[in-house]
């Protein structure tokens, strides 16, 4: 069975326990709310089925994988290999989400970016707090309009300078290489932000 990007994050944090931790703990360390990891973990079983190892989980303990060393370091090997990203690590997910919002402008709902990370409406709802820091230092400002969407308010000159922050910052990761195509990726995300700045430069 094919493990997804989302789980091997969660199997990687268990396996390198060596105690049982708390459905919080899990959540807090792959950057998603608690509702969204509980509701993952409800798939850890399948996924380990090619694996002698079973999940384990008891109220007022928490949450642990038991099996042999061997089969742990197996499956270890596997969610520890390969660089796709993955929507999970909070980081990562809120530079997108910037990218997102620079590009785009326009008026989103939160369901769109909770479908676009696979991430829960709640967590988005958080990540958008932590980015509004990010963008009030170039005097732009997260608009949330109820049953409408998310936009951003700011001059035109500001909205230039914090694209140009934004390339500056992460000029040199794969964040950008996929939006200049380089990886043939995400080429719409090239376009977009090709056409913001050029709109506004």
């Amino acid at each position: 069975m094919e493990i997804t990007s989302r789980m091997k994050q969660i199997l990687y944090v268990l396996l390198q326990e060596s105690s049982a931790v708390s459905v919080k703990y899990l959540a807090e360390q792959i950057g998603v709310s608690r509702r969204t990891a509980q509701r993952e973990l409800e798939s850890v079983s399948a996924s380990l089925r090619d694996y002698e190892l079973k999940f384990m989980s008891k109220t007022g303990v928490g949450i642990w994988i038991e099996g042999s060393m061997e089969e742990k370091a197996r499956l270890l090997a596997v969610c520890g290999s390969g660089d796709d990203y993955d929507v999970s690590n909070r980081e990562e997910r809120r530079k997108r989400l910037i990218l997102e919002i620079l590009k785009e402008k326009g008026l989103r709902k939160l369901y769109y970016y909770s479908s676009r990370f696979d991430v829960s409406e709640a967590t988005i709802s958080a990540d958008l707090e932590a980015v509004e820091g990010w963008l009030a230092h170039y005097g732009l400002i997260v608009s949330r309009k109820p049953g409408s969407g998310i936009s951003i308010e700011g001059t035109e000159e500001n909205y230039r300078r914090a694209i140009r922050g934004f390339i500056d910052e992460n000029i040199d990761t794969q964040i950008m290489r996929e939006v200049y195509g380089e990886d043939g990726y995400d080429f719409s995300s090239y376009l977009a932000l090709k056409k913001a700045a050029s709109d506004r430069f």
